[in-house]
């Protein structure tokens, strides 16, 4: 019959209400107008005076453009408002061309992600190779690989089959090994384990044979073809797996287990190579490059292995392997003055990819291609293979320090040294020759000849100094302690 209408109170406290009893079907002004004013009204109070302040401003603005003193100081400072947006326009549009250009060279000069990931997930990853190759920092390339991960967990992505994030799992695994954080690089390495054990082609063989039974002519070609892809692929990352773990194991000092992953790994290697030389889906280009690829991990694989033996006091068996290893490195040098590698392979395939689809990117990379091999063409090549017989020389002089065997160390020291120093400005060349040089000095300081002692370690000095090594405080102290014992040496430090 009534209903209880509460209505805004007069008093000191203006949010509290009072009650009054109003018939039903009684309509007041009261009434009338808090149903006109109410927040369900589109026409509420709240908005006319919004509105009608709006209209006043506008207003204002209008009266002050229409000023002629107000015109006049526009129209001066016109130019300079004309400057200040082509300045930004100009900086939005440089960042905007730096930020894609530069995503564009890594994705093809660098490192090529798979376009089954999406953009974010490639754009990070590309991220985390800048920082591995062109400007590396590990903690930061890790960073960004977490962040990638992040984010196909977020989209529900993250299949630990798909060898494209199995690949994501490696590189983490990777900088972890570079910052010493082995638990970190061993969880990584067990999510590739499961991802390989899914990818196993044994436990797949089944579903592979139906597939290639079901297709005839062209099409089974193509499954044949496609099949070796993803096996050269699961062999060579059985191979990194192994690799990335013998690593650890080795840092670690678990010596029999690294050995066990070094020799696993090198026991797939020649089936690897027979798998990329009977592909017949890749390029001569692509074929050589893999192959020297494949052959450089089998030099370090060996030389890794090799230096186990000589930890374990092994000595016949490291002096085999250490042989075998420059044995592939003294091959190579000959194998690239026959069939010589083109580090821009992946670029010259982007040119040809993008001729007809987008003639404004090819055109700066057939620029870039011809920039970079001109650059090629001006000094020598400088990659992995670089001064790789040097270490292995320097490693098997420490083996014959071990051994005793004094002739041989001193002509695998002066070998690696005489390679090395053929190399100026390369950090691994100069690392490898201050290695070598120290071995040296120490040979002539416990042969009883201090001032050839001198001489070499005087050369490492120079060398832990402008490449910053933490041994340089131990090499100073060397040099110092040679002059004390030898006072005729004295005139050699004037």
């Amino acid at each position: 019959m009534y209903r209880i209408t509460p209505i805004v109170s007069r008093s000191k406290f203006p949010h509290s209400s009072t009650y009054r009893i109003i018939p039903k079907n009684i309509s007041t002004p009261q009434l009338q107008t808090r149903f006109i004013f109410s927040k369900n009204s589109p026409a509420s109070f709240n908005n006319l005076f919004k509105s009608k302040k709006n209209f006043q401003t506008r207003k204002y603005v209008l009266d002050r453009f229409n000023d002629p003193l107000i015109a006049e100081k526009i129209q001066f400072y016109k130019p300079l408002l004309n400057f200040i947006v082509i300045v930004c326009a100009l900086s939005i549009i440089g960042i905007t061309s730096y930020a894609y250009g530069s995503h564009w060279y890594i994705e093809n000069c660098i490192f090529n992600t798979s376009q089954d990931l999406d953009d974010e997930t490639r754009r990070l990853v590309r991220a985390a190779m800048f920082r591995k190759i062109v400007n590396p920092d590990p903690k930061i390339s890790k960073i960004y690989l977490t962040r990638a991960l992040e984010n196909l967990t977020a989209l529900n992505l993250l299949d630990y089959a798909n060898p494209n994030i199995i690949d994501i799992y490696f590189l983490l695994a990777d900088a972890n090994i570079s910052l010493g954080d082995y638990a970190e690089a061993i969880e990584a390495l067990e999510l590739v384990r499961l991802g390989l054990n899914l990818n196993d082609p044994v436990l797949n063989a089944s579903r592979t044979s139906s597939t290639s039974q079901s297709s005839q002519g062209s099409p089974s070609e193509k499954v044949s073809d496609s099949g070796k892809v993803s096996e050269i692929w699961y062999t060579k990352a059985r191979l990194m797996y192994n690799l990335s773990m013998g690593q650890i194991n080795l840092a670690n000092g678990n010596y029999q287990e690294a050995t066990d992953n070094f020799s696993d790994s090198l026991v797939v290697i020649p089936n690897l190579l027979n798998l990329i030389n009977d592909n017949q889906t890749l390029t001569s280009e692509e074929i050589t490059n893999k192959y020297y690829e494949v052959k450089l991990l089998q030099a370090n694989l060996t030389t890794s292995l090799a230096e186990i033996y000589t930890i374990d006091k092994k000595y016949e068996q490291a002096e085999i392997l250490f042989n075998g290893a420059l044995a592939i490195v003294n091959q190579h040098k000959l194998d690239v003055i026959q069939s010589p590698p083109n580090p821009d392979y992946e670029l010259s395939a982007t040119v040809e990819r993008l001729k007809k689809s987008d003639p404004i990117s090819c055109w700066f990379a057939e620029k870039l291609l011809a920039r970079k091999k001109s650059q090629r063409d001006s000094s020598p090549p400088i990659d992995e293979w670089t001064c790789l017989d040097a270490v292995i020389l320097v490693q098997m002089a420490q083996l014959y320090r071990n051994s005793n065997n004094i002739d041989q160390l001193r002509s695998h020291a002066s070998k690696a040294v005489n390679i090395a120093t053929s190399n100026p400005n390369v950090s691994s060349c100069d690392e490898c020759a201050f290695h070598a040089y120290r071995i040296l000095g120490k040979l002539e300081n416990s042969l009883g000849n201090p001032e050839n002692a001198i001489n070499y370690l005087q050369q490492a000095l120079q060398l832990s100094k402008r490449l910053k090594l933490a041994a340089l405080d131990e090499v100073a102290s060397e040099v110092r302690a040679l002059y004390e014992e030898n006072p005729i040496s004295s005139s050699l430090k004037s």
